[in-house]
């Protein structure tokens, strides 16, 4: 009897242990995020809907997006101003209505699997994400749109994912409208230096740093300003692991399985 009274809580110590270790292995073993850069763009052509889904199944927290207006004016994913470097065809993105980039391959160009890949619709996005990972959208900037934080806040909103996205882009306005708008969702400054001319302001909540533009001490003072850090685009085990040291919040990365198994 003594021995079986010794015995019971070891066993269940053991049987518990046996069932919380595979909780623990769909979990990061460190505070930092891992952003999919355009989706896993490393198995995907970028900025379309199987990058998108390859994220989600290699466990990414974020992905990211960038979103433009076609000419008439249905916001797609679509990095470039021009399609020809990711699609069959050629021409400037302003310059072409939604209909005419439906007619067009953006898969092709990165494996013969993804032929006939169409160019996303924000919409399609956000229902493909809902729910399932959160989104990181970058507003690209180059030609203003009056419209563009208008649209974009209309469907994240038309879509229920307004505590599942975060907005950033390298347009400054930009930010300022989205947090006039819709002061809830997050906004980050995407910056090539450490940001510290913004640390006080209350138009941005983090800050989208080039890999090897930021220190430890900008980083802390980041912090120390209450805003969070995200730093691009890390695609090696060594530099992600600077940048979990460094105190990245957030990793932005175009190998997001290679970011789950390193941190």
């Amino acid at each position: 009897m003594k021995s079986a009274r010794i015995l019971l809580p070891l066993l269940s110590a053991l049987l518990a242990a046996v069932l919380i270790l595979p909780l623990l292995s769909f979990s990061h073993q460190s505070d930092i995020q891992i952003t999919a850069h355009r989706g896993d763009s490393s198995r995907a052509p970028e900025n379309t809907l199987p990058a998108i889904e390859s994220a989600i199944a290699c466990r990414a927290d974020f992905v990211e997006v960038d979103v433009q207006e076609t000419k008439d004016g249905v916001l797609v994913l679509l990095h470039d101003g021009s399609v020809k470097r990711t699609s069959d065809d050629t021409g400037k993105l302003h310059d072409l209505t939604y209909e005419e980039l439906l007619s067009m391959d953006f898969g092709s160009w990165f494996s013969e699997e993804f032929q006939d890949v169409k160019i996303p619709t924000l919409k399609q996005a956000l229902e493909v994400c809902r729910g399932r990972i959160r989104m990181n959208i970058e507003l690209k900037s180059g030609t203003e749109s009056d419209t563009l934080t208008d649209r974009a806040l209309e469907l994240i909103e038309e879509t229920g994912m307004e505590e599942q996205v975060v907005i950033s882009s390298v347009s400054y306005q930009y930010l300022k409208e989205v947090k006039e708008k819709n002061p809830r969702i997050p906004t980050g400054y995407i910056l090539s230096s450490d940001g510290s001319d913004y640390y006080d302001d209350d138009n941005i909540d983090f800050f989208s740093i080039c890999s090897g533009h930021i220190d430890a001490r900008g980083a802390d003072r980041i912090h120390a300003a209450g805003k969070a850090l995200h730093i691009w685009t890390i695609n090696t085990a060594d530099k992600m692991k600077a940048a979990r040291d460094l105190g990245a919040d957030n990793i932005i990365t175009d190998c997001p399985s290679l970011a789950e198994r390193v941190l």
